[in-house]
């Protein structure tokens, strides 16, 4: 790990391809098909990444961004809870939803409870941007402003559950907090098929954004079930001072890092790993890497530059795979590490539209 450069990079020496597949394959084929029915829902773009692909690596850039947008989503949280509602249907029954959130969980939460009639309440953090909280109560839900980080936010709106009876649609585990994190990851696994069907041939390598690493989880189990020990190398990304997931996996157990780091990736900004995730990355997570935030806005402005083929707008969080494999890319030691040193064939998630300040 190069802890005083802009990134760092920890290979998981546990890496065990295909073991979370037998679990998820049955709940997983169902929820997905279920969640396919929605009548908003599309594939998003997959793009040719020309400006990272030579003549041995192929590049692609999957545009979450685009997921759900004239619902006012434009991001992927949807797809868990959509999977959650599928999985649980009576939910729809409840009286209240209430979550904690940097941004996007709770939009999806928002949107879903506006759609069912059930109230929700979201707590975040204090410190994130105010258009976070505006694009959630446009929605109708109530936003709640705490005092520290994303770990405070989700011990609030544990307590609000457990005194008011509401429901805690939460995207992260914890003991005592399971069942809905869990089913949050099926959904998910929609974005790998929807890769799968649209590459020429599968990937051997994926970058994702890791906040809690719940996407990261549903993308690992969902391809260790279509492709067995044939899936791809899955890499996350994460800001480089609020890194739990790096954390974790050079200790080889969850770990926290301390609350209080500034980042432009807003919606990475999380100090615990979700123990549900865990159980999935420890041994299905090839590596993981954290990077800085000028990192991630060069990242940013090369996604929407004529450096891509197609232009891709997003915000710094959204741009955080791209931004990793860009300093892999450019780092021999990384890109001998990660096995990009030969061919591959390579997706970026791109994990959310751009901000309303920036178009």
């Amino acid at each position: 790990m190069q802890i005083g450069s802009s990134k760092a990079y920890f290979r998981n020496a546990h890496w065990s391809p295909a073991q979370p597949g037998t679990v998820f394959a049955a709940q997983s084929d169902r929820i997905l098909s279920a969640i396919a029915k929605h009548p908003a829902m599309t594939q998003t773009p997959l793009i040719a990444d020309e400006h990272n692909s030579d003549g041995h690596v192929t590049c692609w850039i999957k545009n979450e961004g685009k997921r759900f947008a004239d619902e006012g989503l434009s991001c992927f949280k949807a797809l868990g809870v959509l999977g959650v509602l599928a999985a649980k249907p009576d939910l729809a029954n409840a009286d209240r939803f209430v979550c904690a959130s940097d941004g996007n969980h709770g939009r999806a939460v928002a949107w879903a409870a506006q759609r069912l009639g059930v109230a929700a309440t979201v707590f975040m953090p204090g410190s994130v941007p105010q258009e976070n909280f505006d694009r959630i109560t446009q929605f109708g839900a109530r936003t709640v402003a705490v005092e520290g980080g994303y770990d405070r936010a989700i011990a609030d709106a544990a307590e609000d559950a457990h005194r008011t009876g509401a429901v805690e649609f939460s995207d992260t585990g914890r003991p005592g907090c399971e069942e809905i994190p869990y089913l949050t990851l099926f959904g998910y696994g929609r974005i790998v098929d929807e890769i799968l069907d649209q590459m020429p041939s599968p990937p051997t390598h994926v970058l994702v954004p890791a906040g809690v690493g719940s996407l990261a989880a549903g993308v690992v189990a969902r391809f260790a079930t279509r492709l067995g020990a044939e899936m791809p190398r899955i890499i996350t990304a994460e800001p480089l001072h609020v890194a739990p997931v790096v954390a974790s996996l050079e200790a080889g157990d969850i770990r926290s890092v301390p609350e209080g780091a500034t980042t432009s990736m807003a919606c990475l900004a999380c100090e615990t790993p979700s123990n549900v995730a865990w159980e999935i990355l420890r041994d299905g997570l090839f590596g993981a890497m954290a990077i800085s935030d000028l990192v991630a806005l060069k990242a940013m402005n090369d996604l929407q530059s004529s450096h891509a083929t197609s232009a891709v707008f997003t915000q710094p969080s959204g741009a955080a795979a791209f931004a990793g494999l860009q300093e892999i890319l450019s780092d021999s030691v990384l890109r001998t590490r990660a096995g990009l040193d030969g061919a591959a064939n390579v997706v970026s998630l791109v994990t959310e539209g751009p901000s309303l300040v920036s178009g």
